[in-house]
């Protein structure tokens, strides 16, 4: 059974990845955008269907180089939707917060940031 992991998004750093994620409001229907960066705490997701702040997902992707799927439950913490400019270097898209996810998943993301030698985003 996962341990339940909240992680604090904002406090961990992102880094700039191209990630296929699939995700969707029950565990077998599930659609598919692309992550733009990545965080032990979560995903921003870019997607011009930007669901509400607050609705819960269930998600999974492959960290590249890795046969090991990532399961775990998010939530939307934040959106930006076409038109605004509250970051510009982003797309429309929304903040996934990851509310659910192993120790064992999370240690996996920390390795693959500190294998590929990846620096922070901006």
């Amino acid at each position: 059974m996962p341990e339940d992991k909240h992680v604090n998004q904002e406090n961990e750093p992102r880094y700039r990845v191209r990630l296929l994620i699939h995700y969707g409001l029950e565990p077998l229907r599930f659609r598919a955008d692309y992550a733009v960066n990545l965080s032990s705490g979560g995903v921003y997701l870019e997607s011009t269907d930007v669901l509400p702040v607050g609705t819960q997902l269930f998600m999974m992707f492959k960290l590249p180089g890795s046969d090991e799927i990532i399961k775990c439950k998010s939530r939307v913490a934040w959106t930006l939707d076409l038109g605004t400019f509250k970051k510009p270097s982003l797309p429309s898209g929304m903040g996934l917060q990851f509310i659910d996810i192993t120790m064992e998943n999370l240690r996996a993301i920390r390795d693959y940031f500190n294998n590929n030698d990846m620096l922070p985003s901006s």
